[in-house]
């Protein structure tokens, strides 16, 4: 016989939910100091050692060489100016050596100074021996002019510039010569018109105001326009 017993629905129970755990920090990391070895030690230390050796090595010629090089610029600079100023001591002395000659022997009236043929032949000795002069030139108070020029190491020209007898017309006359050793050859003569007067001439008017020995500046000539330092006198 059946009995009658209820179906038992057995429903089991949720677990209770627990509570949370805590959470646990993980354990930091602790970086530990790097340590240098003594190899790499001793070889960054030679390192800095070279550099700072080399470096030093390298400031101190650096400033050698600076020094040196202005103390050998200062001395050539020294030299160049010694070698111009002997230069132009000994081409001063010239000028005033061949001046004062010229003087004493128109003072003395070796000749005199309107003596074409004697003057030519006092000026061609006197330039040949001053090879540093390029003009010797006497100025007459008639406007007349003569000297003897340089006009390359194989030339001298003997320059007169007076009045024509017949037509009172200036006119230049230039008488080229060719030194030789002892003797010179005379190569020909040129006949031209001329507007130079001596009297126009500013070193010939600086020597008569100031009536004495001085330098000037001049800017023409009865061959050529240039500019060149001489010096003039007056002659009495």
């Amino acid at each position: 016989m059946a009995s009658a017993e209820p179906d038992i629905l057995v429903e089991p129970q949720p677990p209770e939910q627990s509570a949370a755990a805590p959470q646990i920090a993980a354990p930091s990391k602790t970086h530990k100091p790097m340590k240098l070895g003594l190899r790499t030690a001793l070889t960054g230390l030679v390192l800095a050692t070279v550099a700072i050796t080399a470096i030093s090595i390298h400031l101190t010629w650096f400033y050698a060489a600076r020094r040196n090089v202005a103390d050998v610029v200062g001395q050539l600079n020294r030299q160049i100016v010694g070698s111009v100023q002997h230069e132009l001591r000994g081409t001063l002395n010239d000028a005033w050596s061949v001046q004062e000659a010229v003087r004493s022997i128109f003072f003395q009236e070796a000749i005199k100074p309107t003596d074409e043929a004697k003057r030519e032949f006092i000026f061609l000795p006197l330039l040949r021996s001053h090879p540093t002069l390029s003009w010797i030139a006497l100025g007459f108070p008639d406007g007349t002019f003569f000297g003897a020029l340089k006009a390359a190491d194989d030339e001298i020209d003997m320059v007169e510039v007076k009045h024509n007898a017949e037509t009172g017309v200036l006119q230049q006359r230039v008488d080229s010569y060719t030194p030789t050793e002892g003797d010179i050859i005379f190569r020909g003569r040129e006949l031209t018109p001329s507007d130079f007067e001596a009297t126009a001439q500013t070193w010939y008017q600086r020597a008569v105001a100031e009536d004495g020995p001085g330098w000037s500046m001049l800017s023409t000539s009865p061959t050529a326009t240039d500019r060149r330092s001489s010096p003039r006198r007056r002659l009495s």
